[in-house]
Formats: C-alpha cells, sequence, structure tokens
C-alpha cells in the first residue's frame, strides 16, 4: 500500500516571520511523514500581496496521478482525504 500525501511548498523568506514559522513547520511535517513512508507531492504555495497564502495546482495534480494511477491499475481502492470542495466532480 502507498499513501501520498500532496502539499504546496512553502517557500522560506528570510525576514519574513510568517514564511520562516510556515518553513520550519513544514519541514517538520515533512519529516514525520517521510518517517512513516509516506510519499510527499509537493506543488507550488503562492503568497499574495496580503500575505496569505494559496496552493496552486496541487488539487489538479492529486487528480491528475489518481486517473494515471487508476489506467495503470495501480490500486483497486483510491481514499481521497480534502477539505478542497472542488475535488469532488473528480471522485464522482
Amino acid at each position: 500500500m502507498e499513501i501520498h500525501y500532496y502539499l504546496g511548498a512553502v517557500k522560506r523568506r528570510i525576514g519574513d516571520d510568517k514564511s520562516e514559522r510556515l518553513y520550519t513547520n513544514q519541514q517538520k511535517l515533512l519529516r514525520r511523514l517521510q518517517g512513516q513512508n509516506i510519499i510527499i507531492e509537493l506543488g507550488q504555495l503562492i503568497r499574495h500581496p496580503d500575505k496569505t497564502y494559496h496552493e496552486k495546482g496541487v488539487d489538479v495534480r492529486l487528480v491528475v496521478e489518481m486517473i494515471r494511477f487508476a489506467r495503470q491499475n495501480k490500486y483497486d481502492t483510491a481514499y481521497l482525504l480534502s477539505s478542497d470542495i472542488d475535488l469532488v466532480p473528480a471522485v464522482e
């Protein structure tokens, strides 16, 4: 069984407390996931002028890989855990 974890990669911006904190926390998370043999799939994380962050292309990559893995017969059952409602049509 394989577990794939998709997320946007935080870019560390020296002097930006928020990005440094997010980067440090994400690195801890990634180390823990790797320690559990979870495959990490990094996408982009975009920083907006108001200093909020938004994942870009992560959901599309996830769906493309689900379809590709299905076509390659790599799984019998796939579980998708997400709070992103945009993924509902892909699952249906």
